[in-house]
């Protein structure tokens, strides 16, 4: 008894550093719960023959769903509309990876389609192959030297980190990026790197003359031929393998937030179906929530710092809970000594 409540004490201790990222813009959140979900391009993409979207998996680090890139997929999401340009904005890309492929692209901000020296613009100085346009670009990915992430920023610079992420087991994956200081820090495992990047927008070359607010943000994706090796015989414009818990804030955040976010999906509180024996659905939810249950049980409603806030008795498969009284944020479903996380929004 005395360790299930030190491990459900440990849980709340978890939520309750949680909450302190609620402080933080989450701006896109990719849980991949849901099958329906992983179509999310809103532009039809018709280049390198590549299919638009990625495949929806049950090999997940997180609840019982992922998305899976087979090399020739990606996800495609326009931020800007006054949300975000990513040249004049801080944000953080954070995910959960699984792959054991050579190289390729993570996350990338960048034009829809093209090349990086094709379609945007001449190029700013044909001796050194600067095009002012992609020098906008940046992106995440592994495979020049090793499995290791590297931050790439057009023609800028490379910054490649020390921890490879491809050997086929599952890693969280963060890039930071505060252009006021400036600093890009990637993280792995909720461990900072080594090498970190120092670009600014004052390190970018004059305006693109496509505008940086077309770009849009791509989850397993940059541009058709890049990033390459100066050879152009290795390249890595796709990701392979299984991505879960995409998150986009709208800030850079801070090596205790990216440890804490690191620890709290890393946990064992988030567990299939199978394993938990009930479900709760809609997650994220608002007004009232249904229970997926293989037998009856009571459930318990905690919120984020440990407080009961609901109980229900007898609940059976199918049962509805109203959660319309309870505010937004981190909570906690309970039954006997399985717990499920709850976003209510």
């Amino acid at each position: 008894m005395k360790k299930v409540l030190l491990s459900f004490l440990t849980i709340f201790l978890v939520s309750a550093i949680y909450a302190q990222l609620d402080d933080q813009p989450l701006l896109l959140h990719l849980d991949f719960e849901d099958e329906d979900d992983i179509a999310l391009n809103d532009q039809d993409m018709a280049y390198d023959e590549a299919e638009p979207t990625a495949e929806y998996s049950t090999d997940a680090k997180i609840g019982t769903g992922a998305a899976s890139f087979d090399g020739l997929q990606y996800i495609i999401m326009d931020l800007n509309d006054g949300v975000l340009s990513a040249q004049a904005n801080n944000y953080t890309w954070a995910a959960w990876v699984k792959t054991d492929a050579a190289g390729g692209t993570l996350f990338s901000w960048s034009s829809w389609s093209g090349t990086p020296a094709e379609g945007n613009g001449p190029l700013e100085d044909e001796e050194t192959g600067n095009d002012p346009h992609m020098a906008a670009v940046q992106a995440l990915f592994w495979g020049f030297e090793s499995g290791a992430p590297t931050f790439d920023v057009g023609w800028v610079d490379l910054f490649p980190v020390e921890t490879e992420i491809n050997d086929g087991a599952w890693h969280h994956v963060v890039l930071s990026n505060d252009i006021e200081t400036p600093l890009q820090v990637v993280y792995v495992d909720g461990v900072a790197q080594s090498t970190t990047g120092a670009i600014g927008v004052t390190d970018y070359d004059d305006p693109p003359d496509t505008p940086v607010e077309e770009f849009v943000l791509k989850v397993g994706y940059s541009n058709s031929g890049w990033p390459a090796d100066e050879a152009e015989e290795n390249q890595w414009p796709y990701f392979t393998g299984v991505m879960d818990d995409f998150r986009m804030y709208g800030s850079a955040l801070s090596a205790d937030d990216v440890t804490e976010l690191f620890e709290l999906t890393s946990t064992s509180l988030e567990r299939s179906e199978t394993s938990l024996g009930f479900e709760v659905y809609p997650n994220p939810a608002s007004g009232q929530i249904r229970i997926k249950s293989t037998s009856m049980r009571d459930l318990e409603i905690f919120n984020a710092v440990g407080q009961l806030v609901r109980s229900e008795k007898d609940v059976q498969d199918g049962s509805m809970i109203n959660i319309s009284n309870l505010e937004s944020g981190l909570y906690f479903v309970k039954s006997g000594e399985s717990i499920q996380k709850l976003i209510v929004e």
